[in-house]
């Protein structure tokens, strides 16, 4: 035990000497956190009209409108609204008729909209139409003969960034794992390192312990980090267990570091781990629900982007932040981790071998 702790304090103390590499470890997750979190909206704001025209010709109409909670409306003039229109700044142009409406004719509206947003304009006049008819019913006084009522299923409002931030944790879990075994691993055969070691009574067995628990100390110092500047920086709050979510956040990392050991195995050079290993973490960036849920992905990919090491990880650990998810809720992300462990072991077993480090 003593040796093993030795060692792993040998390799804290080597990787942090590494200032450039401790720096970037957390640089890059930290820029992207910060970059998505404030340039992509956090809340969706409702489509924007410009009214325009008579409002006196009908109060009720207008206040009813510049009251809306479901549209924002702005009244301006129209030459003003036809340039908002042209430069997406207001979805559509509503206009009022300049003539006083007869009594008991209906008032006049003309819509001018954005013929190269069809979309946008289309969700606008459903949501205008809506206002229009609850302005309707109480201006008459007819009950309407339908009402629903709603039920909020998950109280909690999620923002983007509460759903990023779960999914660089992920992600960086698995770029330090693999990082932290396949790559030393190369680096160590290239120093001659592991030749060195294997001449001593040194027991492999208790370097990779001591390499796995380096990586884990390193692993869970650096997502608290993260963490912690999440919660500062934008409110973000965990709804679920810490604690689950950091016994995840070890199972990812430690069947990351058997799948980086079988890197390590794999590759005999520098140039080789680097090609390799993005193989196997650049698919995964972006297919694996970190930056976007894999429904916004094709039907024939959701499966196969559904087996992903990393979907596993960045699944739990979501769902534990944001719902508050239990062990009972994860037992097919539980499942995936154990599967996608035994195979990074096997793979481990069969390409790493202790004894080609005396001929490296």
């Amino acid at each position: 035990m003593s040796v093993v702790l030795r060692l792993t304090l040998m390799q804290l103390t080597m990787y942090l000497r590494d200032r450039q590499s401790v720096f970037l470890s957390l640089f890059f997750p930290l820029m992207m956190m910060f970059a998505l979190g404030y340039m992509v909206n956090s809340d969706v704001n409702p489509p924007a009209i410009a009214l325009v025209g008579n409002t006196e010709a009908a109060p009720e109409l207008a206040a009813s409108l510049l009251d809306s909670k479901l549209i924002a409306v702005s009244q301006t003039g129209i030459n003003e609204a036809r340039d908002a229109l042209r430069n997406d700044r207001v979805t559509l142009i509503l206009e009022l008729s300049e003539s006083d409406p007869a009594p008991g004719a209906p008032v006049t509206l003309k819509a001018l909209v954005n013929a190269g947003n069809p979309n946008g304009t289309a969700q606008t006049l459903a949501l205008l139409r809506g206002t229009l008819h609850d302005l309707e019913y109480g201006i008459r006084g007819d009950a309407p003969l339908f009402s629903i009522e709603t039920e909020d299923v998950l109280a909690r409002h999620l923002r983007y960034v509460d759903f990023l931030i779960p999914g660089i944790l992920a992600f960086m879990v698995m770029q330090l794992a693999i990082a932290g075994s396949g790559f030393n691993i190369v680096e160590y055969k290239r120093k001659g390192i592991l030749k060195r070691l294997f001449v001593t009574p040194l027991r492999p067995l208790d370097f990779v312990v001591s390499l796995i628990a380096s990586r884990l100390v390193t692993i869970l110092v650096q997502l608290s980090v993260l963490l912690g500047v999440a919660l500062l920086a934008f409110g973000i709050a965990i709804e679920g267990n810490l604690l689950l979510l950091f016994a995840f956040v070890i199972a990812g990392a430690i069947m990351f570091l058997g799948i980086g050991f079988a890197l390590g195995g794999i590759a005999s050079t520098q140039n080789a781990i680097i090609m390799i290993g993005n193989l196997v973490i650049f698919p995964q960036t972006f297919l694996a629900g970190v930056f976007f849920p894999l429904d916004a992905l094709p039907g024939w990919m959701q499966t196969a982007a559904g087996l992903l090491p990393l979907t596993f990880v960045s699944h739990a650990v979501r769902a534990i932040a944001n719902e508050g998810a239990g062990v009972a809720d994860l037992g097919w992300d539980l499942a995936g981790i154990a599967a996608w462990t035994a195979i990074g072991l096997f793979l481990a077993v069969r390409f790493f071998r202790w004894s080609d480090a005396a001929n490296s």
